[in-house]
């Protein structure tokens, strides 16, 4: 859905190309029918299109918005989806709500869908540790990535998805999963964790350790980094104001490299 949306935008601009498509200011894109056949990116209803730069080493916004036309949300699309992207693609929805309601653009409109988004997680994440993804799962987790997706168009992302892109581009780590890899320690660094304690009520937990219980069932990943890469990835990402300006508190340089060496270690 992604590239559909930035072949969309190259095919109105046909002088616009992979050099000059990030300074362009804003373009038109031509009308886009979004279809999910998995239940995570919410594409289909955020104006993002996230495409990689090869020049930059990293996954990044197109810079336009293009919102689909038309959403079609059918959960029998994503019926034979195996169980590892069904995670990978679930973790990611799940860490849209986090982001988006952990944010400083969020809204009490864009809470309520966050809010109705861990509520419907609640039930997912209980499906996801017991592999059961029958028809109702299905239909629950596709709402709940949809949910998210509304949330996200409203707020945008915070750390943890600026904090992944490049263990996605370097270590070839699906998105779903270096965003939810570095969530726990993200959700930890928090000092005011009022708003926290909130979504946890939500999703039924009374505790932040409860949570890394059930992403610690749902992530087994070990990745050969060292601590070079770590302090090279951090200090990249320390200089991303757009992600940074979402994170409702300052956060240090420092910061940023033990929320990934505590996630992911170093050797």
């Amino acid at each position: 859905m992604d590239a559909a949306k930035a072949i969309a935008v190259f095919i109105k601009n046909p002088d616009i190309n992979m050099d000059n498509i990030f300074t362009s200011g804003k373009l038109d894109s031509i009308p886009v029918v979004a279809v999910a056949t998995t239940s995570g990116t919410g594409s289909e209803v955020t104006q993002y299109s996230i495409v990689t730069s090869n020049k930059e080493k990293t996954k990044k916004n197109l810079g336009q918005s293009i919102f689909p036309k038309v959403a079609f949300l059918d959960s029998k699309y994503t019926y034979n989806l195996p169980y590892d992207i069904t995670v990978n693609t679930a973790i990611d929805a799940f860490t849209h709500l986090v982001e988006g309601y952990l944010n400083t653009n969020s809204t009490p409109m864009s809470d309520i869908y966050g809010e109705k988004g861990f509520e419907l997680f609640k039930y997912c994440f209980e499906k996801l540790v017991n592999k059961e993804l029958d028809l109702e799962f299905r239909k629950k987790i596709m709402m709940a990535s949809t949910m998210a997706g509304i949330q996200i168009s409203q707020t945008g992302t915070s750390l943890p998805h600026g904090m992944g892109y490049p263990l996605t581009y370097f270590k070839d780590l699906p998105h779903g999963l270096a965003n939810g890899v570095l969530t726990i320690e993200y959700l930890k660094s928090f000092k005011d964790k009022s708003k926290i304690e909130k979504m946890l009520k939500y999703l039924g937990l009374s505790e932040l350790d409860q949570l890394e219980v059930i992403f610690n069932s749902l992530i087994d990943i070990k990745l050969d980094i060292t601590l070079e890469e770590i302090i090279e990835y951090a200090t990249k990402f320390a200089s991303n104001k757009d992600k940074l300006k979402n994170h409702t508190e300052e956060i240090s340089l420092e910061e940023i490299i033990s929320i990934y060496s505590n996630s992911i270690g170093a050797k």
